[in-house]
């Protein structure tokens, strides 16, 4: 089963996650190793909201090996780049299978368990939130759980 390293947001209405597509569609950037990732975007609906798949090329493996692990932290430092002038979004997160990560409604009522390294949210979900303090500033209007570096899991 091949793993999906991706980015996904939760945009709410389709308009907003049609203008969040655009934003990253296409877009392409050199790795260290030479490799050259284009992203593509597709929109689903998920517990009421629309969301955007932000999927680069070069990251859906089957198996994790060292040089698919700095992949895939080189393309997160790009995609955290873009996702500071991307358009509105209510929260995103960038993973390996992101898109399973929670609805709206299981977020706010999951309020202890929010605490995931890279999870982006606005102003108004870390306010519903509580005010959370593992979060800070990622640009204007969002807040983040810094990024962590992607680790492989077992031994190196």
């Amino acid at each position: 089963m091949a793993l999906l390293f991706m980015l996904a947001a939760d945009c709410k209405t389709k308009e907003k996650a049609e203008a969040f597509a655009q934003h990253f569609e296409g877009k392409s950037f050199e790795l260290s190793d030479g490799f050259i990732s284009q992203l593509s975007c597709n929109i689903f609906k998920q517990g009421g909201a629309y969301w955007v798949r932000v999927m680069p090329s070069g990251c859906g493996q089957s198996g994790i090996t060292r040089a698919l692990e700095d992949r895939f932290n080189e393309i997160a430092e790009q995609l955290y780049t873009l996702l500071k002038t991307a358009p509105p979004y209510r929260y995103a997160v960038i993973e390996v299978e992101a898109e399973s990560y929670r609805d709206y409604d299981e977020l706010l009522d999951n309020r202890m368990d929010v605490e995931q390294p890279g999870l982006v949210v606005s102003e108004q979900i870390w306010n519903a939130l509580g005010k959370p303090p593992p979060f800070d500033n990622f640009v204007c209007g969002y807040k983040w759980i810094p990024f962590e570096q992607f680790k492989l899991r077992g031994p190196r």
